[in-house]
């Protein structure tokens, strides 16, 4: 019997091992053709990375993991944030979004959301640290500190959701100011680069599409150009996002100015620009046209649509200076690894012993160490704590530690006392934490006064002069919305509303005015208070105004508010109604007479139902 149940055993053995055979056989089989089938179909929309294969003109649709982090406001009622504080409806901006890419990429992108979630809290920062509702409020109603550091953990909140598992192309990710969202950030949990949308709610479309822009900027330096980005015709990229004669880039149109003219999305006046025959690229032709923001609608969401719409979507390929190119840069913005050049893969590496000097005069310097190798590395710097909004893209670069820029003042924002916030990244995308600087000034010392020899002078009978008119004594406090002190965006010393905030956009005199912007209907008041007012006496109220051209039915009213020693508003006068856009900058000036009892008056700037962008400087308050 055991015998038997041996040659018994040996012969089942024997079939088991041929039935696995054909089986692995089989197997791999099935795996070819499921491959092949997906190549085709890009139903996954990924290859290997360590191949860099053809890739055909069939037009692809991409997944989102969309996931919205928008707390419930206890103490309030029960009501999301984003009710709260009267903020945008992510669902409708991310509605509004997805339909552009077909129009902007000639049809080559389309977005569908595979999976939504929406999360009643703000996701942990990497120390563990998590906000509540009270001490997020408190950050950003500055009665409390914000925590740093800013950004999220990245590769955590991929394990918490189980991302990888998804199999999704993207994640978009929407949250309020301080949440600590990148506005792009391509990461590589999953085996492949997976791009994670990072959007602000209490900003509107155009900031969205902002940051598609600054990722499209990414994927065109490190695809379609050699990572090493410059205002200079030395690469497609580079000529294509040239701003004098080109293109543009997403923070300076074509024509405007480096410095101070940054995000002027509404710039009349006429520049030459040959970025129409990028639609034909590469065979053009490519004719010098002169061209104003009227050709995007003079708005930030007007142009980078327009932007996006010039990046070459043709067929085919074309070799220029020995690289192959394809004619559609869509298909780098999309099959991001599997058009990388043929050469040996970096070993990512990290950063450590971050330092920065920012002197005026002198360079700005950024020290750091870092654990691998890369040709270059690009030195970003922002106003914002994290570096969302208001951020130089390559301030400075170079081959090797120190970064240095010597003309750090070509952005106005690099003033004395500022703090500013930094990071250095690699030219493969690896960057390393959010610093921080503030930027001293040097005072040079002088030289000592020669002691002079004691001179009897005769003396004189002076000649008696009119008394000097009395300088007018200003009352508004940062009536040109120049000072930020905190860095929050916002002009100090009026009172906080999302929907206004600092700009270099449009200017009356100066170096910035003061912003308001909304993507829905939104009715809200902005004021100051002014206090020691005299009954009876005169004032002279003054302001400045701009509203591009708009189609939207609004009020905009500049309003005195007077209020007597208890705070009641006895009067209120209506200076002057905009309902229309302006043509550029239109001033309003108006005497008026304070009530016999008024202790104080609050000069408003009062808005109805805006869904569009007034630009408001150079205020001025004056007892005559």
């Amino acid at each position: 019997m055991p015998t038997r149940l041996k040659k018994r055993s040996r012969k089942y053995v024997k079939k088991t091992s041929t039935l696995r055979l054909l089986l692995l056989i089989s197997s791999f089989l099935v795996v070819i053709i499921i491959g092949f089938v997906l190549y085709h179909n890009r139903a996954n929309n990924f290859l290997a990375r360590a191949v860099s294969l053809p890739i055909d003109d069939t037009s692809i649709e991409r997944s989102i993991y969309l996931l919205n982090f928008n707390p419930i406001i206890e103490s309030a009622g029960g009501v999301k944030l984003t009710e709260y504080k009267q903020w945008n409806d992510p669902d409708q901006i991310t509605n509004a979004l997805i339909p552009l890419f077909p129009q902007v990429s000639n049809s080559y992108v389309s977005y569908r959301i595979q999976e939504r979630q929406e999360v009643d809290g703000i996701y942990v920062k990497p120390d563990g640290y998590q906000y509540t509702d009270e001490s997020y409020l408190a950050c950003i109603d500055r009665t409390g500190p914000c925590h740093s550091p800013d950004i999220i953990d990245y590769q955590r909140l991929f394990n918490d959701y189980n991302i990888c598992s998804k199999n999704v192309d993207e994640v978009w990710l929407w949250g309020g100011p301080y949440f600590g969202y990148f506005e792009y950030n391509p990461v590589a949990y999953c085996g492949r680069t997976t791009f994670v949308m990072g959007f602000n709610y209490e900003r509107g479309m155009g900031e969205a599409l902002h940051n598609f822009g600054h990722r499209m900027e990414f994927v065109g330096i490190n695809r379609v150009g050699d990572g090493n980005w410059q205002q200079n015709e030395a690469n497609e990229w580079n000529k294509f996002s040239l701003i004098d004669g080109h293109c543009g880039n997403i923070h300076y149109p074509p024509g405007t100015i480096v410095g101070s003219e940054e995000y002027m999305y509404n710039k009349a006046t006429s520049v030459n620009s040959d970025c129409e025959g990028y639609l034909s690229y590469p065979t053009g032709p490519f004719p010098v046209q002169s061209l104003t923001c009227n050709s995007w609608g003079c708005s930030q969401e007007g142009y980078v649509q327009w932007w996006l719409n010039h990046i070459p979507h043709n067929t085919s390929t074309t070799v220029i200076n020995g690289k192959t190119l394809y004619n559609n840069w869509w298909k780098y913005y999309v099959y991001f690894d599997e058009t990388f050049e043929p050469v040996p893969t970096a070993i990512p590496g990290t950063f450590s012993n971050l330092s920065a000097t920012l002197p005026i005069p002198g360079s700005a310097v950024f020290n750091f160490d870092y654990s691998s190798t890369s040709p270059n590395y690009i030195i970003d710097i922002s106003t914002y704590p994290d570096m969302s909004w208001d951020t130089y893209l390559t301030f400075a670069q170079g081959p090797s530690s120190p970064v240095t820029e010597s003309n750090p003042t070509k952005w106005d924002k690099y003033s004395c006392g500022r703090t500013l916030y930094w990071r250095v990244k690699t030219t493969t995308g690896v960057q390393s934490d959010i610093q921080s600087a503030t930027v001293t000034c040097i005072t040079p010392e002088s030289s000592p006064t020669p002691t002079s020899s004691i001179t009897t002078t005769p003396t004189f009978t002076p000649t008696p002069l009119p008394s000097p008119t009395p300088t007018p004594v200003e009352l508004l406090q940062n009536p040109g919305f120049e000072i930020d002190g905190n860095g929050d965006g916002r002009p100090d010393n009026w009172t906080t509303n999302n929907k206004f905030t600092r700009n270099a956009t449009s200017v009356h005199s100066g170096a910035f005015a003061g912003r308001h912007y909304s993507a829905s209907n939104t009715t809200y008041n902005v004021n100051q208070t002014v206090g020691n007012i005299i009954g009876n006496a005169s004032y002279s109220f003054s302001a400045w105004t701009n509203i591009p051209a708009t189609s939207d039915s609004f009020t905009y009213k500049l309003q005195l508010r007077w209020r007597n020693a208890g705070g009641s508003v006895i009067r209120t006068e209506t200076v002057k109604t905009y309902s229309s856009a302006t043509g550029g900058w239109d001033q309003v000036i108006s005497t008026r007479v304070a009530p016999s009892d008024a202790r104080s008056v609050v000069v408003r700037m009062s808005f109805s139902s805006l869904k569009a962008t007034i630009y408001v400087d150079d205020f001025s308050l004056i007892k005559l």
